[in-house]
Protein backbone atom coordinates (compact mmCIF):
# COMPACT_ATOMS: atom_id res chain seq x y z
CA UNK A 1 0.00 0.00 0.00
CA UNK A 2 1.30 3.60 -0.33
CA UNK A 3 0.99 6.59 1.96
CA UNK A 4 0.73 10.05 0.74
CA UNK A 5 3.14 12.96 1.83
CA UNK A 6 1.63 12.84 5.51
CA UNK A 7 2.57 9.01 5.92
CA UNK A 8 -1.12 8.42 5.92
CA UNK A 9 -3.04 5.62 3.71
CA UNK A 10 -6.90 5.48 3.09
CA UNK A 11 -8.64 1.67 2.93
CA UNK A 12 -11.65 0.54 2.69
CA UNK A 13 -12.79 -2.64 4.68
CA UNK A 14 -15.95 -3.69 3.87
CA UNK A 15 -18.03 -5.12 7.09
CA UNK A 16 -20.39 -7.19 7.94
CA UNK A 17 -24.51 -6.04 9.22
CA UNK A 18 -23.61 -7.79 12.43
CA UNK A 19 -24.25 -5.09 15.03
CA UNK A 20 -21.64 -5.38 17.10
CA UNK A 21 -18.07 -4.01 17.70
CA UNK A 22 -15.08 -4.21 15.49
CA UNK A 23 -11.08 -3.90 16.38
CA UNK A 24 -8.98 -2.57 13.60
CA UNK A 25 -4.94 -3.11 13.79
CA UNK A 26 -2.74 -2.12 10.76
CA UNK A 27 0.99 -3.26 11.33
CA UNK A 28 3.53 -1.42 8.44
CA UNK A 29 7.14 -2.09 7.59
CA UNK A 30 9.12 -0.36 5.43
CA UNK A 31 12.91 -1.76 6.24
CA UNK A 32 14.60 -2.89 9.83
CA UNK A 33 14.29 0.61 11.17
CA UNK A 34 10.99 1.63 9.95
CA UNK A 35 7.81 -0.05 11.50
CA UNK A 36 4.59 0.94 13.66
CA UNK A 37 1.26 -0.30 14.16
CA UNK A 38 -1.89 1.52 14.90
CA UNK A 39 -5.44 0.07 15.94
CA UNK A 40 -9.10 2.06 16.42
CA UNK A 41 -12.23 0.24 17.53
CA UNK A 42 -15.60 0.93 15.07
CA UNK A 43 -19.25 0.28 16.45
CA UNK A 44 -21.64 -0.82 13.58
CA UNK A 45 -24.84 -0.16 14.46
CA UNK A 46 -28.10 1.01 12.65
CA UNK A 47 -30.44 3.55 13.29
CA UNK A 48 -33.61 1.02 13.16
CA UNK A 49 -32.95 -2.66 14.34
CA UNK A 50 -35.66 -5.52 13.65
CA UNK A 51 -35.31 -8.47 15.83
CA UNK A 52 -36.56 -12.03 15.51
CA UNK A 53 -38.17 -13.97 18.56
CA UNK A 54 -39.78 -16.43 16.93
CA UNK A 55 -39.11 -20.39 18.50
CA UNK A 56 -37.04 -22.15 16.10
CA UNK A 57 -39.62 -25.00 15.42
CA UNK A 58 -43.73 -25.43 15.87
CA UNK A 59 -46.15 -27.84 15.48
CA UNK A 60 -48.85 -28.14 13.08
CA UNK A 61 -51.86 -26.68 14.37
CA UNK A 62 -50.32 -24.59 16.60
CA UNK A 63 -51.06 -21.19 16.97
CA UNK A 64 -48.43 -19.07 18.10
CA UNK A 65 -47.66 -15.30 17.66
CA UNK A 66 -44.65 -14.61 15.14
CA UNK A 67 -43.30 -11.28 17.53
CA UNK A 68 -40.66 -9.13 16.49
CA UNK A 69 -38.66 -6.41 18.32
CA UNK A 70 -38.19 -3.14 16.84
CA UNK A 71 -34.91 -0.98 18.28
CA UNK A 72 -34.63 2.82 17.92
CA UNK A 73 -30.90 3.57 18.34
CA UNK A 74 -30.86 7.14 17.97
CA UNK A 75 -31.68 10.40 19.56
CA UNK A 76 -35.11 11.16 18.09
CA UNK A 77 -38.52 9.27 17.95
CA UNK A 78 -39.77 7.38 14.98
CA UNK A 79 -42.72 6.26 13.17
CA UNK A 80 -42.27 2.96 12.00
CA UNK A 81 -44.23 0.84 9.78
CA UNK A 82 -43.85 -2.72 10.55
CA UNK A 83 -44.64 -5.47 8.11
CA UNK A 84 -44.84 -9.44 7.97
CA UNK A 85 -45.18 -11.69 5.03
CA UNK A 86 -44.37 -15.51 5.19
CA UNK A 87 -44.25 -18.58 2.66
CA UNK A 88 -45.47 -22.22 4.00
CA UNK A 89 -43.53 -24.66 2.55
CA UNK A 90 -44.83 -27.88 1.79
CA UNK A 91 -43.10 -30.99 0.07
CA UNK A 92 -43.29 -34.95 -0.44
CA UNK A 93 -42.90 -37.17 -3.18
CA UNK A 94 -45.55 -35.56 -5.20
CA UNK A 95 -43.84 -32.42 -5.69
CA UNK A 96 -43.13 -29.13 -3.85
CA UNK A 97 -45.27 -25.92 -3.12
CA UNK A 98 -45.39 -22.93 -1.62
CA UNK A 99 -48.72 -21.40 0.20
CA UNK A 100 -48.11 -17.28 1.21
CA UNK A 101 -49.41 -16.16 4.08
CA UNK A 102 -50.53 -12.54 4.87
CA UNK A 103 -50.30 -10.24 8.13
CA UNK A 104 -51.82 -6.58 8.67
CA UNK A 105 -49.13 -3.98 8.84
CA UNK A 106 -48.85 -2.32 12.24
CA UNK A 107 -47.60 1.51 13.23
CA UNK A 108 -45.26 2.09 15.99
CA UNK A 109 -44.17 5.06 17.78
CA UNK A 110 -40.86 4.43 18.82
CA UNK A 111 -39.42 7.01 21.51
CA UNK A 112 -35.47 7.94 21.15
CA UNK A 113 -33.99 4.76 22.45
CA UNK A 114 -36.69 3.06 23.00
CA UNK A 115 -37.53 -0.32 22.21
CA UNK A 116 -41.04 -2.25 21.46
CA UNK A 117 -42.20 -5.17 20.56
CA UNK A 118 -44.55 -5.96 17.37
CA UNK A 119 -46.78 -9.52 17.54
CA UNK A 120 -48.77 -11.18 14.57
CA UNK A 121 -51.09 -13.96 15.27
CA UNK A 122 -50.16 -17.39 13.36
CA UNK A 123 -52.01 -20.57 12.58
CA UNK A 124 -49.26 -23.27 11.55
CA UNK A 125 -50.96 -25.05 8.99
CA UNK A 126 -50.98 -29.00 8.22
CA UNK A 127 -48.58 -30.39 6.00
CA UNK A 128 -45.68 -28.24 6.02
CA UNK A 129 -42.34 -28.89 6.68
CA UNK A 130 -41.27 -24.92 7.30
CA UNK A 131 -42.51 -21.47 7.54
CA UNK A 132 -40.16 -18.61 5.92
CA UNK A 133 -41.28 -15.46 7.52
CA UNK A 134 -39.54 -11.98 5.86
CA UNK A 135 -40.18 -9.20 8.33
CA UNK A 136 -39.36 -5.21 7.49
CA UNK A 137 -39.32 -1.87 9.14
CA UNK A 138 -39.70 1.28 7.94
CA UNK A 139 -39.16 4.53 9.58
CA UNK A 140 -38.31 6.78 6.09
CA UNK A 141 -34.49 6.63 5.92
CA UNK A 142 -34.34 3.99 8.55
CA UNK A 143 -35.11 1.14 6.97
CA UNK A 144 -34.05 -2.89 8.38
CA UNK A 145 -35.22 -6.76 6.68
CA UNK A 146 -34.74 -9.80 8.45
CA UNK A 147 -35.93 -12.98 7.06
CA UNK A 148 -35.87 -15.92 9.26
CA UNK A 149 -37.07 -19.64 8.35
CA UNK A 150 -39.31 -21.74 11.24
CA UNK A 151 -39.50 -25.32 10.73
CA UNK A 152 -42.72 -26.86 11.46
CA UNK A 153 -43.11 -30.66 12.79
CA UNK A 154 -45.79 -33.00 12.58
CA UNK A 155 -48.35 -32.81 15.36
CA UNK A 156 -48.29 -35.48 18.03
CA UNK A 157 -51.08 -37.39 19.38
CA UNK A 158 -49.89 -39.76 22.17
CA UNK A 159 -46.37 -39.49 20.50
CA UNK A 160 -48.04 -40.33 17.16
CA UNK A 161 -48.14 -38.05 13.84
CA UNK A 162 -52.02 -38.01 13.52
CA UNK A 163 -51.26 -39.60 9.86
CA UNK A 164 -50.34 -42.52 12.16
CA UNK A 165 -52.73 -42.15 15.26
CA UNK A 166 -55.66 -42.65 12.39
CA UNK A 167 -54.54 -45.13 10.79
CA UNK A 168 -54.04 -47.19 14.12
CA UNK A 169 -57.83 -46.24 14.83
CA UNK A 170 -58.94 -47.43 11.75
CA UNK A 171 -57.30 -50.66 12.38
CA UNK A 172 -58.82 -51.19 15.29
CA UNK A 173 -62.06 -50.42 14.41
CA UNK A 174 -61.65 -52.62 11.58
CA UNK A 175 -60.47 -55.66 14.16
CA UNK A 176 -63.53 -54.44 16.32
CA UNK A 177 -65.90 -55.06 13.72
CA UNK A 178 -64.62 -58.12 12.64
CA UNK A 179 -64.89 -59.52 15.58
CA UNK A 180 -68.72 -58.19 16.72
CA UNK A 181 -69.33 -59.87 12.65
CA UNK A 182 -67.69 -62.95 14.05
CA UNK A 183 -70.41 -63.32 16.86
Amino acid sequence: MTLDAKGEAVIDVPLNDALTRFRLVALASAGPDRFGTGSASVRVSQDLQMLPGLPPLVREGDRTDAIYTLRNTTAAPMRVRASLSATAQRGDAAGFSRQPLAFEPQTVELAAGAAAQVRWPVQVPAGVFSLVFEAAADAGAAKDRVKTTQMVQAAVLGGESPKDALSKAALRADQELKRVNRT
